[in-house]
């Protein structure tokens, strides 16, 4: 099974993004994995504006979503999950639970979210808080999580 995560716009600099990659590498040890990023699209003035952004960004996320991938989309109205829970989740995946699944897209959304068309695609909506989190972050405390999940699905002692 291979892990795949898409956000809208790139991770950026910093310590935030410095962190998630190094989640993203470390996640590579446990499965094929590939990150990467669609462009946002410019937000203009105005609810029509952002709607419009917001469908051209969930257009190009689309175009990297395969016919039988299992898709997580990061949403603060989705499911909250306990670290054991979500492990289970994973491991449900990685285990051939989910007949046909071989690869997991973990999509993080840009400035105002994502469009109701990706979310439709969602075999499971995630939240990781209901607060709302700025896409560097989310992109962390989910490959944070995800991380973890494989961590307990091992035994391994990060996990504790």
């Amino acid at each position: 099974m291979k892990i795949v995560f898409i956000t809208v716009g790139p991770p950026g600099r910093g310590a935030t993004a410095e962190a998630a990659k190094g989640y993203l590498e470390r996640i590579g040890r446990y499965a094929p994995l590939e990150a990467g990023h669609v462009k946002a699209a410019p937000y203009g003035a105005g609810a029509a504006a952002r709607t419009r952004a917001m469908a051209a960004e969930g257009e190009r996320i689309a175009a990297r979503i395969r016919p039988g991938d299992y898709v997580v989309v990061l949403d603060e109205k989705g499911r909250t999950f306990t670290s054991s829970e979500f492990a289970a989740v994973i491991g449900r995946l990685a285990g051939g639970g989910t007949p046909g699944v071989k690869r997991v897209v973990f999509v993080v959304g840009g400035a105002y979210g994502l469009d109701e068309t990706v979310k439709g695609r969602a075999d499971l909506l995630w939240s990781l808080t209901p607060m709302t989190l700025p896409h560097e972050l989310a992109l962390l405390v989910a490959a944070e999580q995800v991380y973890r999940a494989f961590t307990i699905m091992r035994g391994e002692p990060y996990s504790h």
